[in-house]
């Protein structure tokens, strides 16, 4: 049974690597002939954007994000307070002189975990 499967394997890889090399071929035949022809390859690559179309574009955009905050505004939580902890640790946080990791103190073991 394996070896059926092998082979029916070994097949599609074969048929798929000789049909890679036509799809070559093809390629380099086209782009010779585009060549002769003296046209570039590729597609419309666009223009070169002025002054204006940079500035109506970028008029456009902050429209649409405009829109986009104004849509979403309704749905946003309003900021919360800072709470006690959170005050406690931007004051810890902004402290230079205090270390930002506490140093842990040994513990003594007793019992079975001594072992």
């Amino acid at each position: 049974m394996r070896s059926g499967v092998w082979k029916g394997l070994q097949q599609v890889a074969s048929v798929a690597e000789l049909e890679a090399g036509m799809i070559g071929e093809r390629t380099k035949r086209a782009l010779a002939a585009a060549k002769e022809r003296g046209t570039k390859p590729g597609g419309f690559r666009g223009w070169d954007a002025t002054a204006d179309d940079r500035a109506r574009s970028s008029a456009a955009l902050t429209a649409r994000a405009n829109e986009h905050a104004a849509a979403v505004a309704p749905i946003q939580r309003p900021p919360v307070a800072p709470s006690a902890r959170g005050e406690a640790n931007r004051r810890r946080l902004a402290d230079p002189g205090r270390p930002l990791v506490a140093t842990m103190r040994p513990q003594p073991v007793s019992g079975s975990a001594a072992l």
